[in-house]
C-alpha cells in the first residue's frame, strides 16, 4: 500500500511514502523501518520465528544521533581502546570483555568520501569489518553477554544485506537482517538477544553507491551497547533481619510445614506473558521437566517417561511417544464407546431422573474401565471369581495413593520411599500391577516368537513390547521390564470423531476453562536472561496455565464464561502459547493425543443420551475445583435424566 501526506512545521515539509512486504521463514522474526530527514519511505518485512525476535529501526540524520538502548550496561564506543593508533587498526580481544575477530576500528575523518562519517555516533572511531569479512563476537570470560543495539552504515554500497547470527552453547536463537544504505544511519535494536555467547554479522549483496572510491562490503558500526539491565530485578518480599524470608513463607505462624517451606525457599518464577512463555518452552536446552516434577513421579516410578532427563528421556520417548499418537489410538474408538454406553445405560439409567452427587467418583471409574482395556485388555468391572485382591482394586489404590503422594511439596527423596514402602495397600497395590504387566509381557514375547504369528496388538502393552522387541532385534538399545512397567503404570495414572465440531469446541472450551493442570513447571539447567531478568541454573520456573486460559488481552470473546462457541470463530486460533491443556515444548504430556480422543469420545454418547441439569437449592453444585494430579470439581450436585429412546431395558 502506499500513502501521501504533506505537514508543514516552520519552514519545513516532509513527504511520506509507505509499502509493506510479507514473507515467511521458520528462523527469524524481523522488522525495518528506514526514515530520511526529507522524503521518507517505509520499509517493514515480516517473517515468522520459533525462539526470538530482532527490530531494525534506521534513522537518517545530517548530524550525529544519540542511541539509547533498553539494557546497555556497556556501551562499545571504539574511542577508548588501549594504545590506539590516530587512523586505523585491529581491536584486541578482551575489549570491553569480548573477543573480536574480523573487527577494525576506522577514524571516520580519514573517509569523508564513505558511509564511514555517516555512522559516527561518539566520534571520532567506528568499527568496521575489513574486506566485507564476517564478524564474530565473543565472550573473553566465558560468560554469557546480550546484544541490544547498534548504529550502523554501509561503507561503500547501498542496499548491502546485513544479517544477524546469534549463539548460545553451539545453537542458533536468534536471526535477522536487513538492507543497509550508505548515507544513512540505523539504530538495530533486539532487546531478545539475550544470553548469548557468540554473535555473527555477514554482509552481502547490494550495488555500488555513486561517486565513491571503492565497491567493497564493508560496513561500519559504532555504539554497540551489550549487557542487561541493572536496575531490572523482580519485586518481591525483602528478606527480614536474621529470620530472612523464613517468616513469610508461613512456617513460623504454622500454616505450612518446614518441608513445605523449604520447598518454597527456592527461587521461583511465575509467567503469564505470552513471549515470556514461548521462550521457555522453545529452548529445550536450556529448561527441562521440573525437580519436583521428576521427584515425586521418579519416586513412585524411577524410569518413566516424566522422571526421567536426557539422553535416557531420549531412549524411552522413542517408544513411548510414537505409541500415543492419534493413528494408534484411533482402533480404540469401539472400546472407548463400548464402555461409555455402559456406564450410562448401568450407572446412569438406574437412577434417572435422580440427583447425583457422586458423579466424579463415577466417572473416575468410567476412566479406568477404559484404561483397563486399552492397556491390559482387561475388563475392570467384572469382579474377580476368587475374591482375591484383583486387578480393579490394585487400579484404585494405585490412583488414589499416587494422587495424595505426588502433590506432596518438599519431602525428602528418600522419606518418599520409606512411605511408599510402608504403605501395605501401595505395596500389594504394586505387586498385583507387576504380575498382571509381566505376565502380558512374557505372553507377547511368546507370541512374537512365532513365526506364523500375524496379529496385531490388542493393547498397549502388546504395542510398547512389539516395538521394544523390534529394537532389540535390530541391535538397538531397549526397555527393560521394569521400565515398560513404569511406563504402562504412568499411563495407567495419567491419562470418526473430526465432524462433530461442537464436540470439539466443548472438549476444547473444558480443558480452557478447568485445565488438567493449572501450572507448567521447569528447571533451568543453565543461567539464562527472561526480558532483562536473570534465571540462575537449577531455579524453577512456573507457567501460569489457568492465567494464560483466563487472559482477557489473548482472547476475543470474554474468558471468564464458558462459551464452547469461541473456538468456531474469534477465538478459534488463539496466540500461540497461550491455550496449553496438556502443556507444551519437548516435554508436554505424552497422552495427549489419547486424553483428548478419550474426552472426545466420551462426550460424544453423552450430549447424545444424557441431560443434565441443575438441582438448584436441593443439593450443594456450587462448583469450584481441586487441583490434584490433574483438576477435579470440589461441589458437584446434578440431577440426570436419560433419553428414553436410548434406554436400554
Amino acid at each position: 500500500t502506499s500513502s501521501t501526506s504533506t505537514s508543514t512545521s516552520t519552514t519545513t515539509t516532509t513527504t511520506t511514502t509507505t509499502s509493506s512486504t510479507s514473507s515467511s521463514t521458520s528462523t527469524t522474526s524481523v522488522s525495518t523501518t528506514t526514515t530520511t530527514s526529507a522524503t521518507t519511505t517505509t520499509t517493514s518485512t515480516t517473517t515468522s520465528q520459533t525462539t526470538t525476535s530482532v527490530t531494525t529501526v534506521t534513522t537518517t540524520t545530517s548530524t550525529t544521533t544519540t542511541t539509547t538502548a533498553p539494557y546497555c550496561t556497556t556501551r562499545v564506543t571504539f574511542d577508548d581502546i588501549p594504545g590506539q593508533l590516530a587512523t586505523t587498526g585491529v581491536v584486541p580481544n578482551g575489549y570491553n570483555n569480548l573477543n573480536w575477530t574480523n573487527v577494525w576500528y576506522v577514524n571516520a575523518s580519514t573517509e569523508p568520501t564513505s558511509g564511514y562519517q555517516y555512522d559516527v555516533t561518539s566520534p571520532p572511531f567506528v568499527g568496521t569489518n575489513p574486506g566485507g569479512a564476517t564478524v564474530e563476537i565473543t565472550s573473553a570470560n566465558g560468560t554469557s553477554f546480550a546484544f541490544d543495539s547498534m548504529v550502523v552504515t554501509s561503507a561503500w554500497r547501498d542496499n548491502l544485506y546485513w544479517v544477524i547470527y546469534g549463539y548460545r552453547n553451539g545453537v542458533n536463537t536468534v536471526a535477522g537482517g536487513f538492507y543497509m544504505q550508505v548515507i544513512n544511519q540505523t539504530i538495530i535494536s533486539c532487546g531478545t538477544c539475550t544470553n548469548l555467547d557468540t554473535l555473527y554479522f555477514v554482509v552481502s549483496g547490494g550495488t555500488p553507491h555513486p561517486g565513491l572510491a571503492q565497491t567493497g562490503y564493508e560496513f561500519a558500526f559504532d555504539d554497540l551497547c551489550n549487557g542487561t539491565n541493572p536496575n531490572k530485578k523482580l519485586p518481591g518480599l525483602e528478606p527480614q533481619w536474621i529470620l530472612g524470608n523464613l517468616r513469610s513463607t508461613g512456617v513460623i505462624s504454622g500454616r505450612v510445614v518446614l518441608y513445605e517451606a523449604l520447598a518454597e525457599l527456592k527461587a521461583k518464577f511465575v509467567l503469564s506473558r505470552i513471549d515470556h512463555v514461548q521462550h521457555v518452552l522453545a529452548d529445550r536446552h536450556t529448561y527441562d521437566i521440573a525437580e519436583t516434577t521428576a521427584r515425586n513421579f521418579g519416586v513412585l516410578f524411577p524410569t518413566g517417561l516424566i522422571a526421567l532427563r536426557g539422553n535416557e528421556w531420549k531412549r524411552h520417548a522413542r517408544f513411548i511417544l510414537p505409541m500415543l499418537k492419534r493413528a494408534k489410538v484411533l482402533p480404540y474408538l469401539n472400546t472407548i464407546v463400548t464402555c461409555t454406553d455402559r456406564f450410562i445405560d448401568e450407572k446412569l439409567t438406574r437412577r434417572n431422573g435422580e440427583i447425583h452427587m457422586d458423579l466424579v467418583e463415577q466417572s473416575q471409574r468410567l476412566l479406568l474401565s477404559i484404561i483397563g482395556f486399552i492397556a491390559f485388555d482387561y475388563d475392570l468391572e467384572t469382579t474377580s471369581t476368587s475374591g482375591t485382591f484383583d486387578l480393579r482394586d490394585a487400579f484404585n489404590d494405585f490412583v488414589r495413593i499416587g494422587n495424595q503422594f505426588i502433590l506432596i511439596s518438599g519431602i525428602p527423596l528418600w522419606l518418599g520411599k520409606l512411605i511408599l514402602r510402608m504403605s501395605s495397600q501401595y505395596q500389594r497395590a504394586l505387586r498385583t500391577m507387576k504380575h498382571y504387566v509381566t505376565n502380558m509381557i512374557n505372553e507377547e514375547k511368546t507370541r512374537q516368537q512365532e513365526a506364523t504369528s500375524s496379529i496385531r496388538p490388542i493393547n498397549l502393552i502388546a504395542s510398547l513390547v512389539s516395538a521394544v522387541q523390534l529394537e532389540s532385534s535390530e541391535g538397538v538399545p531397549s526397555l527393560t521390564p521394569n521400565e515398560v512397567f513404569d511406563e504402562v503404570s504412568l499411563l495407567v495414572l495419567g491419562d470418526v470423531l473430526d465432524s462433530l465440531i461442537y464436540v470439539d469446541c466443548v472438549t476444547k472450551e473444558l480443558l480452557r476453562f478447568a485445565p488438567i493442570a493449572t501450572i507448567i513447571s521447569r528447571k533451568a539447567t543453565r543461567d539464562d536472561i527472561i526480558d532483562g531478568i536473570e534465571v540462575k541454573k537449577d531455579d524453577t520456573i512456573l507457567i501460569a496455565v489457568q492465567s494464560l486460559h483466563f487472559d482477557p488481552r489473548y482472547w476475543k470473546i470474554d474468558p471468564s464464561k464458558f462459551i464452547p462457541e469461541r473456538f468456531l470463530h474469534e477465538d478459534k486460533n488463539p496466540p500461540h502459547c497461550v491455550y496449553k491443556p496438556f502443556g507444551g515444548g519437548h516435554r508436554a504430556c505424552a497422552g495427549q493425543d489419547l486424553a483428548f480422543f478419550e474426552l472426545k469420545t466420551i462426550i460424544t454418547p453423552l450430549m447424545q443420551r444424557v441431560t443434565f441439569v441443575d438441582p438448584g437449592n436441593e443439593a450443594n453444585n456450587s462448583g469450584g475445583m481441586i487441583q490434584r494430579i490433574t483438576c477435579y470439581p470440589k461441589h458437584l450436585a446434578i440431577r440426570v435424566y436419560v433419553d428414553r429412546d436410548h434406554m436400554v431395558v
